[in-house]
Formats: C-alpha cells, structure tokens, sequence
C-alpha cells in the first residue's frame, strides 16, 4: 500500500518539479525584458520626458500612435529611408509585445498548473495521513515490519551503524 502510494507521488513530485522549473524560466525572460525596459524608464526619468520610442512601445495601438504624431507634427513627417526605419521599428516594438504578453500568458499557465499539482499533492498526502491515522496499533506495526523487510532488501537502513 506505502509503496504504490510512493510510486505516484514520486511521479507527482517530478512533474511539480518540472513545472516549477518551467515557471523559473519564465519568470527569468520576464525580467530580462524588463531589464531591457528599465534604462528606457531611466533615461525618462533624467529627461522628464518619454521618448517617443517608448511611448510608441507602450501604446496599446502603435499605427494609431503613429498616426497622431503625423496629424500634429506635419513639418516632421520622415521622408524616405526613415518611414521605412520607423515602420520597422514599429513592426518590431508590435513583435516585441507580442512575444512578451505570450510569455506572460504561458508564465501565467504555468504558475496555475504548478498551484494545481501542489494542491494534488497536498490531497494525497493528506488522504495519506488519514489513512495512516486510521489504522490500529497492530496494523501499523505489520506496514512497519513490511516497510523494513522491504528496505532490508533493497539495502536500506536507517541504524546509526549504517
């Protein structure tokens, strides 16, 4: 009974591991994007000002970003090698976000099904210890005896000479 119980949690175990392996290297992309974004803020910081490459990579809507800077500042419209530079840069700074918001999204799944193995865990040792709880003396000492015959024979001890 001790063994097929162990067997699964085992199993269970590693799976927790894994998943909280997983959810580590999320959470490590996730701040290197925001160590990527932390010398933007800086430099706002000292300026006072946002650089308008940041507020383009903070807009919820980077065409529409675009656009208004056009409407409000026609003297300025990029001609020639720079629309294309400024197209790029917003097709990259869409891609950007893009592929932080997925990182996020799959950090946030991975958290959720590392709660849940956690939780199935906890359920089967508490199912566990209920049960062990539930036996009588000479049953317990029986799953004992068996425990050590067990481990006896795998080569197992838990003697101080050992």
């Amino acid at each position: 009974m001790a063994q097929s119980s162990t067997g699964g949690g085992d199993c269970s175990a590693s799976r927790l591991t894994a998943a909280r392996d997983r959810l580590a290297r999320k959470q490590q992309e996730i701040n290197d994007l925001r160590e990527k974004i932390g010398p933007l803020a800086a430099e706002q910081y000292r300026t006072g000002a946002v650089d308008p490459s940041v507020q383009l990579f903070l807009s919820s809507d980077p065409d529409e970003y675009l656009d208004k800077g056009r409407g409000h500042r026609p003297y300025q419209r990029p001609t020639g090698s720079r629309t294309a530079g400024t197209g790029e840069q917003a097709a990259g700074n869409r891609q950007e976000r893009a592929d932080a918001a997925d990182r996020l999204k799959a950090l946030t799944e991975a958290r959720a099904k590392a709660q849940e193995k956690k939780d199935e865990v906890q359920a089967k040792l508490t199912n566990a210890r209920k049960l062990l709880n539930s036996l009588t003396g000479a049953q317990r000492a029986q799953m004992e005896a068996a425990q050590e015959r067990e481990d006896a024979a795998a080569g197992v001890s838990v003697s101080a000479s050992t």
